[in-house]
């Protein structure tokens, strides 16, 4: 298990070409560039999404991880929360793996590896730079993708995915805050945003049952 600390920052698609120049990231060791395919699971009711709970499989090549992220804490697009993660063969489900997390009383999950589902998915394309400094060290990953939900006759509502988040790898909450604000100042398009891939995912799911294509 781990504790996950993070800044979502949103930015209008017409901005990418400038990132590369924003403080800390001009200076920054670009570490990679990725496709990143995450499936996001529940049973048929949402048990998990009632509880604040995401459920994923994220493929990146030929590797498959499953994830769990509890309820945490998030503010001004600061992002607390806790995480557990593990390796795959396949890509398929592990329930098995489940019981080694922390579940919020009321939540059985005795029975939720028969009932789980595919709800939706978010797809991207992830760039990477880390931020090395005496405060600290930052992972600043760029995602530009979309998050899409498929109806039953395989007709997809999405919604595209264009943030930058900057995940505390080392150091104090504060020198990633100011490290974010820098950013903003050079940057004013840069919006702090308190809502997950995961809870966007859940408010396309809901947004197409209204309009009956699930």
């Amino acid at each position: 298990m781990a504790q996950e600390t993070e800044i979502k920052l949103i930015l209008p698609p017409s901005d990418l070409d400038t990132i590369a120049g924003l403080p800390f990231i001009k200076t920054a060791e670009k570490t990679g560039e990725y496709e990143l395919l995450n499936r996001y699971f529940d049973t048929p009711d949402l048990a998990l999404t009632h509880y604040k709970i995401a459920l994923r499989i994220r493929q990146a090549g030929q590797y498959f991880i499953q994830t769990l992220k509890t309820q945490g804490v998030s503010s001004q697009g600061l992002h607390q929360r806790k995480e557990w993660e593990w390796p795959l063969s396949e890509d398929a489900l592990d329930p098995s793996r489940l019981y080694e997390a922390e579940w919020p009383t009321g939540l059985s999950i005795n029975d939720l590896g028969s009932r789980l589902e595919k709800i939706f998915s978010t797809d991207f394309n992830r760039t990477v730079w880390m931020v090395k400094h005496p405060s600290g060290e930052i992972e600043v990953a760029l995602d530009v993708g979309r998050v899409s939900v498929e109806g039953p006759d395989g007709e997809l509502l999405t919604d595209p995915i264009c943030e930058l988040e900057l995940e505390l790898k080392k150091g104090d909450v504060g020198w990633l805050l100011s490290v974010a604000d820098e950013m903003r100042k050079a940057m004013p398009a840069l919006e702090p945003s308190d809502i997950s891939k995961a809870q966007r995912g859940y408010q396309l799911y809901e947004q197409a049952k209204k309009h009956h294509t699930l």
